[in-house]
């Protein structure tokens, strides 16, 4: 069961108005607010005797009303006040009716907790879902960190062998191991003149090079 009351500025209507006795525990009341109200901590504030009233902080915009206040027929007050830094906005009250219920006497009155309570468990509920925000973060920063550490080494690996190769390749040229391509084809040029031949290389399944020339006969290998 849920009552609606639409709060616009200090103005507050009720949609339905008749609740239920004995109804504890289950009968909410929902608030619609303008945008007046927006930024602001609200507290429903529901009394039977002005100077007994029942505050009940208001998650969602919403608040189950206090059994003890349902307990029996009778008029029901509902207002709400919010609160913004040092500014303090409030509703005018809205009356609600409260018809005997088919449990009227049959249940007892549930303790209510004070506003106070109700803010100090906001208070831990939002601390230990920042504790779980912060651990995920960590774990995430960790994560990405030890993803950076991997990529570098791995540039460190392929850089100390491109220096390797190069290193080994510059060795092989001052031995003479390798000759440089422009240098090769020359020679390989000045060969062919001086023969009047042509000359072809070719590489063995076992790695051998040999050098064929190209004649009326079949290929000769030198």
């Amino acid at each position: 069961m849920t009552v609606e009351l639409t709060v616009n500025g200090s103005e507050i209507r009720a949609k339905d108005r008749i609740l239920a006795s004995g109804a504890g525990g289950t009968a909410r009341a929902r608030f619609l607010f303008d945008g007046s109200w927006e930024g602001y901590v609200k507290t429903a504030v529901f009394f039977r005797e002005a100077d007994k009233p029942c505050r009940v902080l208001l998650e969602g915009d919403a608040a189950l009303l206090p059994a003890a206040l349902l307990a029996e027929p009778g008029r029901l007050y509902a207002g709400v006040f919010g609160t913004k830094g040092e500014k303090t906005a409030t509703s005018a009250l809205a009356v609600l009716e409260v018809a005997r219920g088919a449990a009227d006497g049959g249940l007892p009155p549930e303790p209510e907790a004070s506003v106070y309570a109700q803010l100090a468990d906001a208070v831990e509920k939002t601390r230990r879902e920042t504790a779980d925000l912060a651990a995920a973060l960590r774990r995430e920063t960790a994560a990405f960190e030890a993803r950076l550490s991997a990529g570098e080494e791995t540039r460190k690996t392929n850089e100390a062998r491109r220096e390797q190769a190069e290193a080994e390749r510059a060795a092989a040229f001052e031995e003479g191991r390798i000759v440089p391509r422009a240098l090769f084809e020359a020679l390989v040029g000045a060969l062919e003149d001086a023969l009047g031949v042509r000359l072809r290389f070719e590489r063995t399944e076992r790695g051998e090079v040999l050098c064929l020339t190209e004649t009326k006969n079949k290929g000769e290998r030198i």
